[in-house]
This record gives C-alpha cells, sequence and structure tokens, in this order.
C-alpha cells in the first residue's frame, strides 16, 4: 500500500512536470541560450590581447591602456590634452599600463569639475575613479567616469607603485567612458574616432 502511494505521487509530479514543461518550454529554452550567450560572452571578453608593445619598451613611447574609441580631443594648453575615449561593455575591461611609469596617485571623487587645470565642467557632477601615473617624461591622468557601486573600478595596484609596460592595473566593468589627460611635451598618435586596442595603439611619443 505504502509502495503504492509513493508511486502514485511520483506519477502525479511527473505529470505536473510534462504539463509545466510542455507550457513553458520556449522559456526554458530561451534561458538556456541566455545561458550559452553570456559564456560565449564572459570567454571572449576574457580573451588575452597579443602584447605587440613589448618590441618598444622604452620611456618615451605610450601606449593607449584601455581598448574603446577616441570620442574626443581637446588641446587645452602647449603641454596638456584631454582625451574621452568609449569603452563598449564588450571590449576587454583590462587597464594596462601605457609605459614604464609610477602610480603617483589613486581614488574616488564627486565633482570631476573642480579638477585643477582640467576644462571639462560639462562632465560637473560625475562620479568618476582615478588612476595617476608618471615617469620622468610625462604624466597621464586617468578618470573614469560615472562609476557606481555595481561598475566601480577593480584595481591591482596601490599608490607608489612601480609598473612596467602592459602591467594589468585593474579592470573596468561594464565598460564607460575615460577621460586621459596627458600633460608633458608630447606628439599624439591618434585622432577623433578611432578605434583603438589595449597596448597595440600608440598613444603618443616624448619629444
Amino acid at each position: 500500500m505504502s509502495f503504492f502511494f509513493i508511486n502514485k505521487w511520483i506519477i502525479l509530479a511527473v505529470c505536473i512536470l510534462l504539463v509545466f514543461t510542455a507550457n513553458f518550454l520556449s522559456v526554458f529554452i530561451a534561458l538556456i541560450l541566455i545561458l550559452i550567450i553570456c559564456i560565449l560572452f564572459f570567454l571572449l571578453r576574457k580573451k588575452n590581447f597579443k602584447n605587440f608593445s613589448q618590441e618598444y619598451v622604452t620611456d618615451n613611447i605610450f601606449f593607449l591602456p584601455i581598448s574603446g574609441k577616441i570620442k574626443k580631443i581637446n588641446v587645452i594648453g602647449p603641454d596638456l590634452i584631454s582625451i574621452l575615449i568609449s569603452i563598449p561593455f564588450y571590449k576587454p575591461w583590462g587597464v594596462y599600463a601605457p609605459s614604464n611609469c609610477r602610480v603617483s596617485n589613486l581614488g574616488f571623487s564627486e565633482n570631476l569639475a573642480t579638477d585643477k587645470n582640467h576644462q571639462v565642467n560639462k562632465y560637473s557632477g560625475l562620479n568618476y575613479e582615478f588612476i595617476d601615473l608618471e615617469n620622468e617624461k610625462i604624466s597621464i591622468e586617468m578618470r573614469f567616469l560615472n562609476r557606481k557601486k555595481y561598475n566601480e573600478l577593480v584595481l591591482n595596484v596601490d599608490l607608489g607603485d612601480q609598473c612596467s609596460l602592459g602591467s594589468n592595473l585593474g579592470i573596468v566593468p561594464w565598460g564607460g567612458k575615460l577621460l586621459l589627460n596627458i600633460s608633458g611635451d608630447v606628439k599624439l598618435n591618434v585622432k577623433e574616432g578611432m578605434k583603438v586596442h589595449a597596448l597595440e595603439t600608440f598613444l603618443c611619443k616624448a619629444n
């Protein structure tokens, strides 16, 4: 009797499951496809870059620290250039040292408009995280705009760290926008609208 009772409920459960599956089969298939796409996207995003820059290890040449597209270049003064770069969510999220350099500053700020020497009032009120790098030739300030809790910068470096060309500084989850400020006498090698790749595209050369 007990055996029949257990089997009766098992049969009932299987029948309910079959009915439920038949009604929502398309939903299950869609969820499985989305899961597969997400896994493939993650694997593609994690794909390692080809580090051609290792052939040019020098303190005079600087590469792009991230992959994306250059939206705006603003020459503020003879020794100060500001570059706005868009980082799509489907591009690699890694941030890399553009040359042999030292981490001179890093942190978080809530008002970009208060930044010294930067004419970027249109970004006033945006939260941003920053990494400042410097060597004997130039200094590069990286401002990652509009960072929230869900996409905050993940850093692999600390203040004062010495970084060699290609060192992984961290990641920018889900992409975003980077305001790159270059201070020093340099010859720029990029232009607006250009698609750039981390450690493959020349950024500038110090004179």
